[in-house]
């Protein structure tokens, strides 16, 4: 995404963050991030009330961050990505081929026709996804239309539900994954529709 001071920032991680810098770019405004990184260094060493650090979280879930400190905040994040595996599952994810089950046509042309239905990824095993799923980070396609989720148990729903739990349990801080949609803390997926197996008379 482009921020306010033109400074574009992609290719961020669990734990790393890039920023790209341009030709147009003024020491002012670089200068100006150099100093925002301090300033939250500072904040994060003084271990400072979320209400200072990000208002507009604690406005909007004071139940949730409205008398959490900075420390305690990063602490949780940190802990769960660690209990959950959350950056072994994501390699694991990347490292495993789908399985392909129909064309790229064959999953647009459903998906045009509406042959398809939204799917929650907890109950999404072995289905065929009509779109891509992308999550952000990194930005790369984890699967493309027309292929298969696989197990449950597998390292791409597993990754997807460890998303989707962290995304409920620190509101504000959610994942964007195209061809994803958070519905009330749910992920749905769209996927081809099952055609229903006849019946042997």
């Amino acid at each position: 995404f482009l921020d306010t001071r033109g400074i574009i920032n992609e290719k961020s991680g669990a734990y790393s963050i890039l920023f790209l810098f341009s030709m147009g770019i003024t020491k002012g405004k670089w200068g100006t991030l150099i100093t925002e990184l301090f300033e939250f260094k500072r904040l994060y060493d003084e271990n400072a009330p979320l209400g200072e650090v990000f208002p507009d979280l604690t406005d909007k879930w004071p139940d949730r961050y409205g008398s959490m400190k900075l420390q305690a905040l990063v602490a949780e994040m940190h802990a769960f990505k660690k209990d959950r595996r959350m950056c072994g599952l994501l390699q694991e994810a990347f490292s495993l081929l789908p399985e392909p089950a129909v064309t790229y046509a064959e999953a647009f042309r459903q998906l045009v026709r509406d042959e398809v239905e939204q799917v929650p990824v907890a109950k999404a095993a072995n289905r065929i996804v009509a779109t891509g799923i992308v999550p952000y980070p990194p930005g790369i396609p984890l699967m493309a239309p027309g292929e298969r989720t696989g197990q449950k148990s597998g390292p791409v729903l597993q990754y997807l539900l460890t998303l989707q739990e962290f995304d409920r349990r620190c509101p504000g801080f959610e994942h964007d994954t195209h061809g994803i949609e958070n519905i009330k803390g749910e992920y749905m997926m769209i996927c081809l529709k099952e055609k229903k197996k006849e019946k042997k008379r």
